[in-house]
């Protein structure tokens, strides 16, 4: 059943990154590859769930305790992972930066995130985990909204402020939501539950990155056709490539605010849960 399951998620990913070649639903081929991957994991998880002893246990999926905690790791596996793809998707296609240069972006994130490292440790020991997630959050959503004005001249120092987020906002984020399934999960649930939070972030990561691809190429074509008619490859076709990855920093942007709204919500009641079942 593992193997029927890795077989039919993969087949699910790789449908999902040549869907928009195909047209989607219009090709056969997706046709019958989402069929038969959906198939797939649908029989994986029907044998895990009726077995007695499962190595994936997905019936703690339902689990109210458990299922905030693993839908808050799938979206943010479409926040985090479709942001940390999106920026060099952004710079190679609209602005033809060569590898030195996206890496040399990159590492505007890469190096406060690991100098920052002790505090992120310190913090976890002294500010509870629902807090820190919502400020990482918050910090997410800001990098989303700066990057939301790309435009030919955004490039180099104008990364730097949103990538600093970025490293910030990242760590705090992951680090906190772990924290947090270990203080709602059970001890005979920590190993199958944690492979769930894996799971469910990476799925929610590559859901993420193939409908960013699609979304951009989408719009770059509903610019060029409807509005703008420009040849393709002209100075202005490399213009309209930055219209349509602001319009996908917004809507992931928006994403991110939204998930932000959600854990205020989930923080605040869990304080007042706290409080309710506080000795008076």
């Amino acid at each position: 059943s593992l193997f029927m399951f890795a077989t039919g998620l993969g087949l699910f990913i790789y449908t999902l990154e040549i869907g928009h070649d195909l047209f989607w639903f219009e090709s056969a081929n997706v046709r019958v590859q989402m069929g038969v991957s959906i198939l797939l994991i649908a029989l994986a998880v029907t044998h895990q769930s009726t077995t007695k002893n499962p190595l994936i246990p997905f019936s703690l999926l339902i689990n109210p305790r458990l299922m905030p905690i693993f839908l808050t790791s799938f979206s943010m596996g479409i926040a985090v992972y479709g942001f940390m793809y999106l920026v060099p998707f952004y710079l190679v296609q609209a602005h033809g930066a060569s590898p030195k240069e996206v890496m040399y972006i990159l590492m505007y994130s890469a190096i406060p995130q690991a100098l920052l490292l002790p505090l992120f440790i310190k913090l976890r020991d002294n500010v509870p985990s629902q807090i820190l997630i919502v400020f990482g959050s918050i910090l997410m959503t800001f990098a989303m909204y700066q990057l939301s004005f790309v435009n030919p001249l955004f490039f180099d120092d104008e990364f730097i402020l949103p990538q600093f987020f970025r490293a910030i906002g990242v760590p705090l984020c992951i680090l906190s939501l772990s924290i947090i399934f270990l203080h709602k999960s059970k001890d005979d649930e920590v190993s199958g539950a944690s492979t769930l939070i894996s799971l469910s972030r990476a799925l929610g990561g590559a859901l993420s990155i193939a409908m960013a691809t699609a979304f951009v190429q989408y719009r770059h074509s509903s610019y060029q056709q409807n509005q703008f008619g420009v040849a393709q490859g002209s100075q202005n076709d490399n213009a309209l490539w930055h219209y349509a990855f602001s319009d996908m920093f917004s809507c992931l942007g928006l994403f991110f605010l939204f998930l932000t709204c959600v854990l205020i919500l989930q923080a605040v009641h869990g304080r007042y849960q706290q409080r309710a079942l506080a000795p008076h």
